[in-house]
């Protein structure tokens, strides 16, 4: 049968017994859950079917990736400058490309540097500190993936030769954003989230510093001026091992100009929680913000959880039993059959008041 516009399913007049039943989002229609395809186990491996209505059950929708991403083409934009496609998006996974003639096998380029802008997802760059000779260059994996997919998979071995044109690079880094991003002047960073400021292209070292506002001192031992690349290549801001002073500013050189932007981190006075009990086997919460990142924690042994430091607002909660204990909801799989992470979500959002922990039903899994 077809689900409803609301996600809705009934399968009617089946012969009493146990039935497998599970969804598949059939975009080619074949009656199968191909590779790629969205598709939904159901939490048990049978469900029965009776002359009395059984309640309903909730499909969690899932799709398993085991295609790896491939290398497709390589662009020479410039004599110091490179471009890799690969057929799907992927994002920078720590390695670096290996760049050497392809005649002779030397290394070529110096020192790399890779990023990727947000715009686009399917691609990486490279910048090289040295021109690279006009003629065939051999850009290659190296034994550390640079690149994965959202599921983690980097591709496999790859190899693509280009000629580099003699014409110079002139791209310069311009600046983009500050980080998160924002139109007020004063940006309250929620938890997980770190300052930042965004370029075009990756910024030369000493374009940015963090400065002490006026409103706090601190110890000339914390300033944390030396900037952290994030992980696009793209971000730079304080090191991640740096305490955050309640106020702050960042400052970015652009040009004769200098921009700044001021944070602010909010304090137990300006937070809430959200508190409960969770009854199941390796409990996690997961509870995401209209803005930021999701903030994950794991039950305790005793079935409570707590998760402060929260601004303001409604806020979204599931919680999974994790029982692979990768930190993930593990959605399950069709063939072989393996049932998904016991999972629950809240149907309707927690509000969190400043000062305030709000306690929710608990949450059976």
């Amino acid at each position: 049968t077809e689900t409803g516009a609301d996600g809705t399913f009934a399968l009617r007049y089946l012969r009493p017994g146990r039935y497998f039943v599970a969804a598949v989002a059939d975009r080619n229609r074949n009656g199968r859950a191909d590779p790629g395809e969205t598709f939904a186990p159901p939490p048990l491996d049978a469900l029965e079917a009776d002359t009395t209505a059984p309640p309903p059950v909730t499909l969690w929708r899932t799709r398993l990736d085991s295609i790896p991403p491939v290398a497709q083409r390589v662009r020479a934009l410039t004599d110091r400058r490179l471009v890799v496609r690969f057929s799907e998006s992927v994002r920078l996974d720590g390695g670096v490309i290996a760049l050497e003639d392809s005649t002779s096998g030397q290394p070529v380029g110096g020192a790399l540097r890779q990023y990727q802008p947000s715009q686009a997802p399917f691609e990486l760059f490279v910048e090289t500190e040295t021109p690279l000779p006009p003629r065939p260059v051999r850009v290659a994996s190296s034994s550390r993936p640079a690149v994965a997919d959202s599921s983690g998979l980097a591709p496999e071995p790859w190899a693509l030769v280009v000629t580099p044109p003699s014409r110079p690079d002139t791209v310069q880094a311009r600046f983009v954003a500050f980080v998160p991003d924002g139109p007020d002047s004063l940006r309250t960073l929620r938890r997980g989230e770190r300052p930042g400021v965004r370029f075009s292209a990756p910024p030369e070292p000493g374009r940015v510093a963090l400065r002490a506002d006026n409103l706090e001192a601190r110890p000339e031992s914390d300033r944390g001026d030396a900037p952290e690349v994030g992980p696009d290549g793209l971000t730079v801001g304080p090191d991640s091992t740096v305490r955050l002073p309640a106020r702050f500013r960042l400052e970015v050189v652009v040009g004769d100009s200098t921009l700044v932007q001021r944070y602010a981190v909010p304090g137990e006075r300006d937070t809430g929680a959200i508190v409960g009990r969770v009854e199941g086997a390796a409990g996690v919460v997961e509870v995401r913000g209209e803005r930021g990142p999701p903030v994950v924690v794991a039950v305790e042994a005793d079935g409570t959880f707590a998760v402060d430091g929260l601004l303001p607002g409604p806020y979204t909660v599931r919680a999974w039993s994790d029982l692979d204990g990768d930190g993930a909801w593990s959605g399950g799989a069709l063939s072989p059959y393996r049932p998904p992470e016991p999972l629950v979500l809240l149907a309707e959002p927690v509000t969190v008041r400043a000062r305030w922990e709000t306690e929710i039903d608990p949450i059976t899994l």
